[in-house]
C-alpha cells in the first residue's frame, strides 16, 4: 500500500482557482522535489494568502492542497490554534506521515498531533528572539517569551518516540541533540545547477566585484557594510558593490545611516529584489566575493546559491 505523506509548510502561498498554488521559488523546488518521489502519495497544507504577490514566483499543480488560516505571523498563530487544529485533525485522518517544517506560526495544535510526524527544523527561535533591530523593551519580552514556548512546545514534541528530526545546521544540532536529529543544510540548488571553479574565473584587472544579496533590513548589517565600503572606496577606486534585495533609493533612505559621499554612491549598484533566474546567476557569478553582513542569522540560503555558482 502507498504511503500517504503531507508535507507541512511553514510559509505561505496564494491558491489559484485552477487548482494550482504559487509560493517563493526555494520552497517550491524543495516541495517539487518532494513529489517526484513517485513511491508515496503526497499533499501539500500551506498558510493561503488571499493575494498574489510578487515573491511567488513557483507554481505547484497537480497535487491535494491543504489550506491554513492566514496571516502567517506567531500571533495570528495562536488565535487561529483552533483552526489550525481542526486542518491538522484533517491531515491526520487521510495520511500516514506528515512532514512539518519549523518554525511555524500555528505551534500549539502540533502537540496533539497523533500521526508520526518528521520535523524540519530551518531556524534557532532563541537567537532569532534577541535581534535587537526587530525587539526592543516590551516587544523584546514578548519575543522572547513566544521562543520559550516554541522551544518547550519542540521538545515535546522531539521527544515522542514516533516522531523524528531533521535540522539545519550544527547549531540547532547541538541544541537539540538529545533528540539525536540528522543534521544537514537543506538546499534548493540542483546539482545539474551547480557550476566548477574553472567555469566562473575572474579577470582579476577589472573591477574588484563584491556581491551583497538580502532584504532591506538592518539586522542585515547593511548600515554596517555602506559604512565599510565608504573607507574602501577611498583606498581603492577601483572595487564596486552589487546589491541584490532591494533599490538604491530604498538604500539611501533606510539603510544608511549618514549621507554617503558620491564617488561611493556611484559605486553601488542595486538590482531590487530577484529570483533564482539566469540574471541573477550571472551577478553571482561575475562576482569575486559574496558578503555576508549579517548581525542575526540562521543558515542563509545565497551561501549555498553562491557556493553552487563560484
Amino acid at each position: 500500500m502507498v504511503k500517504r505523506i503531507c508535507f507541512v509548510s511553514s510559509r505561505s502561498g496564494f491558491f489559484c482557482d485552477s487548482g494550482k498554488f504559487r509560493m517563493d521559488w526555494a520552497n517550491g523546488r524543495l516541495i517539487n522535489a518532494l513529489l517526484t518521489l513517485s513511491d508515496y502519495s503526497w499533499s501539500v497544507a500551506i498558510f493561503a494568502d488571499p493575494a498574489d504577490n510578487t515573491g511567488y514566483d513557483f507554481t505547484i499543480e497537480g497535487v491535494p492542497l491543504y489550506p491554513l488560516p492566514f496571516p502567517i505571523d506567531y500571533v495570528s498563530g495562536i488565535r487561529n490554534t483552533f483552526r489550525i487544529w481542526k486542518v491538522l485533525r484533517e491531515l491526520e485522518k487521510e495520511h500516514d506521515l506528515l512532514i512539518v517544517q519549523l518554525p511555524i506560526a500555528g505551534f500549539l495544535p502540533l502537540l496533539f498531533i497523533r500521526r508520526p510526524v518528521i520535523y524540519h527544523l530551518c531556524a534557532n527561535v532563541l537567537t532569532a528572539s534577541n535581534n535587537p533591530f526587530k525587539y526592543r523593551s516590551l516587544k523584546l519580552l514578548v519575543a522572547r517569551s513566544f521562543a520559550w514556548c516554541i522551544h518547550c512546545v519542540n521538545r515535546v514534541n522531539f521527544g515522542k518516540s514516533r516522531n523524528r528530526l531533521l535540522v539545519n545546521g550544527s547549531e540547532l544540532g547541538l541544541l537539540y541533540r538529545a533528540y539525536r536529529p540528522h543534521v544537514g543544510v537543506s538546499s534548493s540548488v540542483y546539482r545539474r545547477e551547480v557550476v566548477t571553479y574553472v567555469d566562473t574565473q575572474r579577470n582579476t584587472k577589472d573591477e574588484f566585484v563584491i556581491l551583497f544579496v538580502g532584504r532591506p533590513s538592518k539586522e542585515k548589517g547593511v548600515h554596517i557594510l555602506l559604512q565599510a565600503f565608504e573607507e574602501l572606496i577611498k583606498t581603492n577606486r577601483r572595487v564596486c558593490l552589487r546589491m541584490i534585495g532591494f533599490t538604491k533609493e530604498v538604500m539611501i533612505r533606510e539603510l544608511s545611516d549618514r549621507p554617503m559621499n558620491l564617488i561611493a554612491l556611484n559605486s553601488i549598484t542595486c538590482y531590487g529584489k530577484m529570483t533564482w533566474n539566469d540574471e541573477f546567476k550571472s551577478l553571482v557569478s561575475g562576482s569575486h566575493v559574496l558578503i555576508m553582513s549579517s548581525i542575526s542569522e540562521g543558515t542563509p540560503r545565497v551561501i549555498i546559491e553562491a557556493r553552487a555558482l563560484r
